[in-house]
């Protein structure tokens, strides 16, 4: 399906005691705090300029309409125009012409418009937002002193901290201002009056005069950051004081001081401050995930965990990515925008049930409603919404402002690719804290299906309920294809549920359906590609499941394991809804003529379902195919590839696919194809069958060209990159603490750092054993690994090091054999796969033989070490440099015995080597 998801360290502290804002009934007001800022009103101030204006230039028509009209000037609006600058003239000529009150009432006016219009440019610019103007920093140090040696120390180098500031302001959209340093802004419109020069004898002077006037009247900055930087003797010693002035009519100030172990720290922390209390009253609000924010205070540690995850994401770094988000969701529950990031970010990890459960607890969110008795006042407000949300989904809807609606659409997305949730649903790989992760998930969703789609299991058994419950509790060996396609099902019926939620029952004809776009020009969803995903998409994910799920039975044995027959009444079950009722008749119309076993009649069928779709020749030309229109077309060409079809009709099917590709990425702009490459060559799971041919590969060499070869693409892509990003991970983590390590040695220290090092090496080893345990599947191991390394090792070197390196795309990792199958036209895809398996188990082995043990090893001898540091320190003793280098040492070299046992495993990345790499693989 088309992807609708677009779209340091982890922080400390804990969120505000205050309550979501989507916590209130829709309706009343928020019981959040307000924001520190003024609200803007541009509108306000537009509509009093305007009316100002327009009464100023009625009074001088009016002034200039007792003067006789030439001929030439005779017609409207040129008459108009004339009696506007004859009453101007009147107005500013000296001696005769109009009277004092004329005279005073126009300059009234024209102050008066002028100040309406400095109002209303400083309100837009604080809307915008505008420039931030960022003062020069004030040194207020003082005489602050090292609690160690005594000696004056904190001077901070206030140009770089300045520049700093600057720059974190400008990389979220808060532009800083360019002027003189030190120059304080005009905030007020009398202040520019006070100021202005007078104005010089004669026309030119006079003209020059109010030019000057205007260009210092007319406002630049939105907000005025003034810091000062303190220091005290306590810990954290470095600190800012900051403030933030909105230049807005009705100034008003925010003021706040930050402290940090290091003037950077201190600076950024002041910098995510500004951002988190000018956000919530500009209009970047409304843009998405900060529309429930809008007018309020934002918590600094939402901002600050978002922020640093979109850089995060955006280097590829995805488990600290996926570790920030899960700091915003701690201040912000209820956010579906951040929920959608994070299911999309477990979905490019390959994590579908985990995608799958947080897609479902937000739409269990979603759809709650408060408690209220069934008579009472706020539950019929809430009724009334309700309906009114339903009738503007009919008639308009905006999918790039509806979380909702795109939420509902993902998660159609990841039941109907059931190969990937119900495998992971069953399979029995995971250790420790992702077991009982799992376990969880599986016993909370499995509650839902049996509640929620249990209406779906009649078409399987004549007692569902019983049915379904066994499925979803079963074994891996004989359950998993029946729960993929119960599934699929269920996806069958969520879109049809969208699809009725988004359409006019009596305005169903398939012109309706065409024309409608459901957002911006661009947007991923239009009529058309939902009427293909209900009619043709979701109908070919269940034939499939089906018909794999009959091919495996007749396997096995002689007659099926589990029998599908015809659905028997039972007493106890409720009418289900009305989607489920069509999802139950579509697939007792699939068992019931069986035509989904057979590869060429699923071919006409979806061929034929396609052209009703995509209507007659006139209504193309009227209606002209989009991006999600044709990507649609590829998916389904590329799920009848599932099929057992003849080379030439394979083949055939296959160029269409690309073909709908090729079409659909032309109607998109050059960077939105290229943020779509890593969807389309490795993410989505629809296209799985059509990567295996070659005719794919030609489409990626045209489209996507690499000095490379285009290697064999095969299901188990996501697998690879994952392997191939846990070697170099915990590769590249070992090299830094063995060197971390020897400059501990080489500069030595006392009994107390070595007491502090041996405890964040004994976290180390035990963290390292959880992800040797676990194959190093677990991304929040991953994550909290990465954590303890960039804290453990010096920055220079991590920095250096491009630590953590990011997650590789498919074609980086380079798998010894694979230069084999590359040009194979037959078997290509299934050599791939199979040497992908073979790999992923030999790093599976190495980790779990060799790495698993050596660190439950070395992190009990780091913990006797560290309790012999402990019992020394008690007694007042200190080590020696000898002992102390040799202690180290042998630290060290256990990192690196890591290192090399995980570099046995025969894939790496390829990545550009760098100069002062000594090891680029």
């Amino acid at each position: 399906m088309p992807d609708t998801r677009r779209g340091s360290a982890a922080p400390s502290g804990d969120c505000p005691a205050q309550l979501p804002p989507r916590l209130r009934l829709r309706g009343r007001r928020g019981r959040t705090d307000p924001s520190l800022l003024p609200t803007p009103k541009p509108g306000y101030w537009g509509v009093l300029t305007l009316f100002l204006w327009a009464v100023l230039v009625q009074l001088l028509v009016e002034v200039g309409a007792g003067k006789s009209t030439p001929d030439a000037f005779d017609r409207f609006p040129l008459s108009w125009l004339f009696r506007f600058c004859a009453g101007l003239a009147e107005v500013l000529t000296t001696g005769a012409g109009a009277g004092l009150p004329t005279r005073l009432a126009a300059l009234f006016l024209a102050i008066a418009t002028c100040w309406a219009g400095h109002g209303w440019r400083r309100a837009w610019l604080a809307a915008a937002p505008g420039a931030v103007a960022v003062r020069d920093l004030v040194d207020g140090t003082g005489d602050v002193r090292d609690p160690v040696d005594g000696t004056a120390g904190l001077r901070p180098p206030r140009a770089e901290l300045q520049a700093l500031l600057r720059r974190q302001l400008s990389e979220t959209r808060l532009y800083p201002t360019t002027g003189e340093a030190g120059k304080q802004a005009s905030r007020d419109f009398l202040d520019v009056l006070a100021v202005a020069p007078p104005l010089q004898a004669g026309w030119v002077g006079t003209i020059m005069g109010m030019v000057n006037w205007f260009s210092r009247a007319w406002p630049r900055a939105a907000y005025e950051v003034t810091a000062t930087v303190v220091a005290r003797d306590a810990e954290p010693r470095c600190g800012m004081v900051v403030t933030v002035t909105s230049l807005a009519q009705g100034r008003r100030s925010a003021m706040t001081t930050v402290w940090a172990r290091s003037w950077e720290d201190a600076t950024n922390e002041a910098g995510y401050w500004v951002l988190a209390t000018i956000l919530p009253v500009t209009k970047l609000a409304g843009l998405p995930p900060w529309r429930a924010w809008r007018g309020r205070n934002l918590p600094v540690e939402l901002f600050r965990a978002y922020d640093e995850g979109q850089q995060a994401q955006r280097s590829r770094d995805f488990d600290l990515a996926l570790w920030l988000y899960a700091e915003a969701l701690r201040c912000d529950p209820l956010n579906l925008e951040l929920r959608l990031l994070v299911g999309g970010l477990l979905e490019e990890l390959g994590l579908s049930l985990e995608a799958l459960d947080i897609y479902h607890s937000a739409l269990a969110c979603e759809q709650a409603q408060p408690c209220a008795e069934t008579a009472s006042l706020p539950a019929l407000l809430n009724w009334v919404d309700h309906l009114l949300r339903l009738l503007r989904n009919k008639f308009w809807c905006r999918w790039d402002r509806r979380p909702d609606l795109r939420l509902r659409y993902r998660y159609v997305s990841i039941l109907a690719t059931s190969e990937s949730s119900g495998w992971e649903w069953f399979v029995d790989n995971a250790s420790g804290d992702r077991d009982k992760l799992r376990a969880q998930m599986r016993e909370r969703l499995g509650a839902a299906f049996r509640r929620d789609y249990v209406a779906l299991a009649t078409p399987f058994s004549k007692r569902p309920r019983d049915w379904l419950a066994r499925m979803l509790d079963g074994t891996w060996s004989k359950q998993h294809l029946a729960v993929e396609a119960v599934f699929r099902v269920a996806a069958l019926a969520e879109i049809e549920k969208l699809r009725r939620d988004l359409t006019v029952w009596w305005l169903r004809w398939p012109w309706w359906l065409r024309w409608r776009s459901f957002g911006p020009r661009r947007a991923s969803l239009t009529g058309r590609a939902l009427q293909i995903a209900v009619d043709v998409w979701a109908p070919l994910r269940v034939a499939a499941a089906l018909a794999s799920w009959r091919e495996k039975n007749w396997a096995e044995a002689d007659r099926p394991v589990i029998e599908i027959g015809r659905p028997g009444p039972e007493p106890t079950e409720c009418a289900p809804p009305r989607e489920q009722k069509e999802a139950v008749r579509c697939v007792q119309e699939l068992v019931d003529d069986g035509w989904f076993l057979d590869g060429p009649g699923v071919l006409r069928w979806a061929e034929d379902e396609l052209g009703r779709a995509y209507g007659s020749r006139v209504g193309l030309l009227v209606c002209p195919m989009s991006f999600a229109d044709h990507y649609m077309a590829a998916c389904v060409y590329s799920l009848v590839l599932c099929w057992s079809l003849p080379d030439d009709e394979a083949g055939t099917v296959a160029r269409r696919a690309v073909e709908h590709l090729r079409a659909a990425l032309a109607t998109q702009e050059a960077p939105i194809a290229g943020h779509l490459r890593d969807w389309l060559l490795s993410g989505d799971r629809d296209l799985d069958q059509l990567r295996r041919r070659p005719e794919f590969a030609h489409f990626e060499r045209d489209l996507f060209p690499r000095p490379e070869l285009v290697p064999p693409r095969s299901s188990q892509m996501l697998q690879v990159c994952s392997r191939a990003y846990a070697r170099d991970m915990i590769s590249q983590a070992a090299d830094l603490l063995e060197q971390q390590w020897h400059r501990n040695g080489e500069y030595g220290g006392d009994v107390h750092d070595l007491r502090r090092w041996l405890k964040s090496d004994v976290e180390l080893w035990r963290v390292l054993r959880r992800i040797a345990a676990d194959r190093a599947w677990y991304w929040k191991d991953r994550a909290q690994f990465i954590c303890l390394v960039t804290t453990t090792v010096d920055q220079p070197a991590v920095l250096a090091a491009q630590f953590p390196p990011p997650f590789p795309r498919f074609e980086e990792v380079e798998l010894p054999g694979e230069e084999k199958l590359v040009g194979l036209r037959e078997w290509q895809a299934e050599c791939a796969e199979l040497l992908a398996r073979l790999h992923r188990w030999i790093e599976d082995a190495v980790l779990r033989a060799e790495v698993e043990p050596q660190a439950g090893a070395a992190a009990g001898e780091a913990a006797l070490t560290r309790a012999g540091a402990e019992l020394l320190d008690q007694r007042g003793g200190q080590l020696s440099a000898e002992e102390l280098t040799a202690l180290c040492e042998a630290r060290a070299a256990q990192w690196q015995q890591v290192a090399a046992q995980i570099r046995m495993v025969p894939m790496h990345v390829a990545r550009p080597p760098r100069a002062d790499d000594p090891n680029p693989t």
